[in-house]
């Protein structure tokens, strides 16, 4: 019996990554058609999720950084109503990063006051993060609606 070599193993694992945001996205109403995700890396594709939810969830933003070594700004935009959950969402990006099955346990991505920096380098599972912060986006948007009626 042969082991897989490490970089065989990072592409199995990038490629089920994507599989499963596509599954998620496609479960919440906005599949990634016309993509072709496993030409697509796992960070693009959890980008592309993301430009997605915006639609529909529009508590943050994605901005494009200069430095080379960000993959994209994500940064929180929310109303009155959802001030306290700048500090949830925070908190459960955070979590996400330091207890998921990472690929490699060192995370460069960070927080700068209210945006957080996501890292090129970083080689994570990106579809737990989704999955995270999708769930408190949808906790966000009841209160939301509750607050509004």
């Amino acid at each position: 019996m042969t082991l897989m070599a490490e970089h065989e193993r990072f592409e199995l694992l990038e490629a089920l990554d994507t599989f499963t945001m596509s599954k998620i996205m496609y479960d919440e109403g906005l599949p990634l058609e016309d993509v072709a995700y496993f030409e697509l890396p796992n960070t693009g594709c959890f980008k592309l999720s993301l430009l997605k939810l915006q639609s529909k969830y529009p508590y943050f933003k994605i901005r494009e950084s200069k430095d080379d070594e960000v993959l994209f700004i994500f940064t929180l935009s929310l109303p009155r109503a959802l001030k306290e959950y700048y500090s949830v969402l925070k908190e459960i990006i955070n979590h996400s990063l330091d207890y998921m099955d990472a690929y490699i346990v060192e995370v460069e991505s960070e927080w700068r006051c209210n945006e957080f920096h996501f890292s090129c380098h970083d080689q994570v599972q990106y579809s737990s993060l989704l999955k995270d912060i999708l769930l408190e986006f949808k906790m966000m948007k009841i209160k939301e609606v509750n607050y509004t009626s």
